[in-house]
């Protein structure tokens, strides 16, 4: 079953939110000991609330307090905020801070708590900016930016723009979401020294009912991911990538994408990234595949990342076997209009193999890609194959 809530009227979202619950319930909450269930907020709330950091206290208690009895807007003035839990977001509300990384300037929240969120997202919560706010957390400390607190999680109808997540979270944002805008964030840009791992977003649904939809990722810088991915979606209907900085990250790729059914990505900057693919397709657990990939007036720098002398090998790979493992007709690339430098001997759009399985569709003419250095010959689609974008094996012409 799969749900968009855009355009929902409020009965709807009422049937939704008392769905998450059950399913919450019937789920538990042993996987988020961090973020236990908060009781339901009474109807009677101020106006906007201003709050300034306590140097010697605990934050977390009096943050709540504001963020629950505020009439719609949390104003955090600029310094840091240490916390010892999460803060459950409430929706209807706007979350805003001062718009630097800088704690004499800005509005830093410092996770002190080992693997809680500084945010957490409890079912459904709606209609919700956060911005111009710092997300930071104790070295090794394994922090989250913006989690979901427990199975039935759901961001949805909301803005994530001008924020700040710095190299000390190992996940930034960590929660399913639906209609929802990341924009201009710098994402990993600020910060000490990474963890084990650091990625920037992580948008996957445990369940049938509760999927990754209509989401845009816009104007974002992403850097030092380290892991398996900057970016993770799966299961869902359609996702908007475009006009993001992808610099320097050591993950093993950028974009993961798996069982999107249509995925848009464009107008993006990949420079100097480790991994052996700029971003890597896949189906859902379910077999859902990306059925429509469109991938467009990007730039790929494929130099590899600084210091590892690795060129990038792929624009794009797919999973061959797995879990995750795409079938021709499962998986379809349409590429065009691209632009992209340093392209070692070797490298490729895709694996050969990819290609000739037809996974491939390239949408304009040779000369309107602007590759500097790149010998190969997929950029003038495959003569030698009959493809239907529809087929299960692809059949020499």
């Amino acid at each position: 079953m799969r749900s968009t809530i855009t355009g929902m009227n409020s009965a709807a979202l009422a049937v939704l939110t008392v769905f998450a619950a059950a399913s919450a319930e019937a789920q538990g909450f042993a996987a988020y000991p961090y973020c236990p269930p908060l009781p339901s907020v009474g109807p009677t709330r101020t106006g906007e609330a201003v709050i300034s950091p306590e140097p010697a206290g605990h934050d977390a208690s009096r943050i709540q307090h504001a963020m629950d009895t505020s009439g719609g807007m949390v104003r955090f003035r600029a310094g840091v905020y240490r916390l010892r839990g999460p803060l459950h977001l409430r929706s209807n509300r706007t979350y805003m801070g001062e718009g630097s990384f800088d704690p004499l300037y800005g509005s830093v929240l410092l996770q002190q708590a080992h693997g809680a969120p500084i945010f957490c997202v409890d079912g459904l919560v709606t209609s919700v900016t956060i911005t111009g706010l710092t997300f930071d957390g104790l070295p090794g400390a394994q922090t989250k930016g913006i989690a979901a607190g427990n199975h039935a999680a759901v961001l949805a109808l909301s803005k994530v723009r001008d924020n700040f997540f710095l190299t000390t979270l190992a996940d930034c944002i960590d929660t399913p979401m639906q209609s929802t805008r990341i924009e201009r964030n710098q994402f990993g840009v600020n910060g000490g020294t990474l963890g084990p791992s650091h990625r920037h977003i992580r948008s996957v649904s445990p369940g049938q009912g509760l999927d990754t939809n209509a989401n845009w990722i816009i104007g974002n810088q992403f850097r030092q991911a380290k892991g398996g991915e900057s970016i993770l979606l799966e299961q869902g209907v359609k996702v908007h990538i475009v006009g993001n900085n992808f610099e320097a990250n050591m993950a093993d790729t950028n974009l993961r994408i798996y069982g999107m059914c249509q995925a848009v990505i464009e107008g993006n900057y990949f420079e100097q990234n480790a991994g052996a693919a700029q971003m890597t397709f896949g189906n859902a657990p379910d077999t859902v595949g990306n059925y429509i990939v469109r991938l467009e007036n990007n730039y790929y720098h494929m130099g590899g990342a600084p210091g590892l002398n690795t060129p990038t090998k792929y624009v794009f790979a797919v999973e061959r076997d797995g879990l995750h493992r795409s079938f021709p007709g499962q998986t379809q690339v349409f590429l065009g209009y691209e632009a992209g430098s340093f392209f070692s001997d070797t490298a490729e759009l895709t694996d050969d193999e990819v290609f000739k399985s037809c996974y491939l569709f390239v949408t304009s003419a040779p000369r309107a890609f602007h590759l500097i250095n790149y010998h190969g010959q997929q950029t003038l689609g495959n003569p030698k194959w009959r493809c239907d974008i529809f087929c299960v094996n692809c059949l020499v012409a």
